[in-house]
């Protein structure tokens, strides 16, 4: 189990922007082939990219909360982020094929999901702010 030494170590690591991304992108990628060789509607293969993408702005939520530098990680998620982002979507290419373009309806979703991962980190990053404020006085 994880207790609060463990977690205070693991958000400490230089490197646990690249293990949170790895470990959602992975997931994401094998429930995206169970769902696709499942023989499910192409929509839940959709759904599968849609809650990796929510799951990984509240992880990465809360983990701005925990994280000692707060600016150096901020940087690394970002292109983190990013990097998700874009092998998600070229796996959507990959085994949707010329069915992706059917499924372009749902991309403002997605683009409303990317939205509120930014607005989440200039969210935290004022929270933040105010506690370093608050813990200072």
């Amino acid at each position: 189990m994880l207790d609060k030494l463990n977690v205070k170590r693991l958000t400490a690591h230089k490197h646990y922007a690249w293990y949170l991304g790895t470990a959602l992108c992975g997931s994401a990628i094998l429930f995206m082939l169970l769902v696709f060789v499942s023989g499910a509607a192409y929509t839940y293969v959709w759904s599968v990219v849609g809650m990796e993408l929510l799951l990984y702005m509240l992880l990465n939520a809360f983990s701005c909360l925990l994280v000692p530098d707060l600016w150096s990680y901020i940087k690394k998620t970002i292109f983190v982020y990013l990097l998700n982002l874009g092998l998600l979507f070229l796996m959507l290419y990959v085994l949707l094929g010329k069915n992706f373009s059917d499924y372009s309806g749902n991309l403002p979703a997605f683009g409303a999901l990317v939205f509120c991962f930014f607005g989440s980190l200039i969210l935290i990053s004022f929270i933040r702010g105010a506690a370093n404020f608050l813990k200072n006085e």
